[in-house]
């Protein structure tokens, strides 16, 4: 069982190369940005609003882990912050590439 994180700063390329990646090896991809616009847009929050999106965000971040313990193998994508992520990818249990 494996995670492949997909990260990087905002506009590298993450998902693009994440949706590729995952057409290419046939693998489950879970992305924080689509959980966060879909939670937002079924709340009403808005980007007007730094502290709910930030609140918004983590929660995103949240389910993105709570959803991929469910998929043995599965290509995660967020801009995964250094010092922050490690312990929840590790949480995981499983070979993180």
């Amino acid at each position: 069982m494996t995670v492949i994180a997909v990260s990087g700063i905002p506009g590298s390329g993450k998902t693009t190369t994440a949706l590729a990646l995952a057409r290419a090896i046939g693998w489950p991809l879970v992305m924080k940005d689509a959980i966060k616009e879909s939670l937002g847009e079924s709340l009403g929050i808005t980007g007007d609003d730094l502290a709910a999106s930030q609140r918004l965000g983590y929660a995103a971040v949240k389910a993105m882990f709570a959803t991929a313990t469910t998929i043995p193998n599965v290509i995660l994508e967020c801009a995964f912050h250094p010092g922050k992520a490690e312990s929840d990818l590790l949480a995981l249990g499983r070979a993180i590439v």
